[in-house]
């Protein structure tokens, strides 16, 4: 509706002209990264409720309601996690070129899938812990379930080598918790979160059986939120 008709229509109806301009401005549709809009369009007039007064009614037009909600499930930006404890970790070794390479626990924080922190054996029952810098709510979490990387010397496959997390759970402040099934792949793999939490702890349920080194291994640990 052309604003000068908007306006002219207020008048008639006997609504305030900023009531209209409201109205004009939710069929604006805007996306930003941390929320989403649904709007049904299946009927002509929008019909919302500004004070208790159906303005669908007051302009004399039947249509559908126009709703806005927040999507707490979609990321909206990757939060930086400190490691405040591993079970375990596994001694430094080498690659097939005599590198020196470290399993430390820094490695899940880096970024960088073809790091790992790893542990001697079988991990499943175990728990890491990672910290927030305050209290963040949270959208996503996420983790490469294992070794991901190809031996730069001898093409080696240290995912397939290592023992992999199948099943982990994410636990957090308020004694809620998500669990989380994962592919055999070596990938960044999510599961969408709802939660306020300033520390977040992985409990690795399950691992694969019979590896060639037996270790347990990941890559790395996400999370987003605001």
């Amino acid at each position: 509706m052309p604003a000068a008709w908007a306006k002219a229509y207020a008048l008639r109806a006997g609504i305030g002209i900023g009531v209209v301009v409201a109205l004009l401005l939710t069929g604006c549709g805007d996306e930003d990264s941390g929320s989403s809009s649904t709007t049904n369009h299946s009927g002509r007039g929008a019909s919302s409720s500004v004070n208790g007064e159906d303005l669908g009614e007051a302009l004399g037009e039947a249509g559908s309601t126009t709703t806005t909600t927040a999507d707490p499930a979609r990321p909206t930006m990757l939060l930086r996690l400190g490691v405040v404890s591993v079970p375990a970790t596994a001694a430094d070794g080498l690659d097939r070129c005599s590198n020196p390479i470290s399993y430390a626990a820094e490695n899940l924080v880096d970024q960088v899938n073809e790091s790992a922190w790893r542990m001697d054996g079988d991990g499943t029952g175990q728990s890491l812990t990672f910290s927030l810098d305050g209290s963040h709510h949270l959208s996503e979490v996420g983790i490469v379930p294992g070794y991901a990387k190809i031996d730069p010397c001898d093409g080696a496959d240290r995912f397939v080598q290592n023992r992999r997390v199948t099943t982990a759970t994410w636990l957090f402040d308020d004694g809620s918790s998500v669990t989380q099934p994962l592919v055999d792949t070596p990938t960044m793999q999510t599961t969408a979160v709802n939660v306020t939490t300033t520390n977040v702890v992985l409990r690795i349920d399950g691992v694969t059986s019979s590896p060639e080194r037996d270790f347990t291994a990941l890559s790395e640990v996400t999370v987003r939120g605001s």
